[in-house]
């Protein structure tokens, strides 16, 4: 039991220094096979208890802020160049995507490749439940409790207390029949 708690604390310390993270404690985890892609401008801050499973991407060159106890399942990603902001006690299913850009097509004269990018923050408050194959496109706010159901589209703000569902759908949880 000593040993284990050692060994985390050894692997802890390891992750803070090689990727700069900037950890509540040194109560976290990261599963195998994340990868980490971040810039010399990039802020990277977890919270303490923060889990990720297996293969999870990080690519920020922006500031990404995870509260307090948030659980990624495997597979997700967060691609940050602006903000991201994900709030304590959030529960995020396999293979969410996280966006804060997208590209700029304002300029048909020139490839999307390079026609470069427009970014807006993305906010997720506290104890929400992102279900799995989500992705949460750039400027939308989801409010306290909200729950984003398998496979959404999120394109524009949930209020707190509220379920997403396809079509964007969107409907006070009170209201959901069991």
């Amino acid at each position: 039991m000593k040993f284990s708690r050692i060994k985390k604390a050894l692997k802890a310390s390891y992750l803070k220094r090689r990727f700069h993270l900037e950890v509540g404690d040194d109560d976290f985890e990261l599963g195998k096979f994340c990868i980490i892609r971040r810039n010399d401008k990039a802020v990277i801050r977890l919270g303490s208890g923060f889990c990720a499973r297996n293969f999870v991407t990080f690519n920020v060159s922006g500031t990404l802020d995870i509260g307090d106890k948030v659980f990624v399942n495997s597979y997700t990603s967060f691609n940050v160049r602006e903000r991201l902001s994900i709030g304590s006690g959030t529960l995020i299913g396999e293979a969410v995507r996280f966006y804060d850009h997208d590209h700029d097509f304002r300029h048909p004269e020139l490839p999307i490749s390079r026609s470069g990018f427009k970014s807006a923050p993305v906010i997720v408050g506290r104890d929400t439940w992102i279900g799995s194959n989500a992705v949460i496109l750039r400027g939308v706010s989801i409010g306290d409790g909200a729950v984003i159901a398998a496979g959404a589209v999120v394109s524009r703000d949930v209020p707190a207390r509220h379920l997403y569902y396809a079509k964007n759908r969107i409907v006070p949880i009170a209201a959901q029949a069991d």
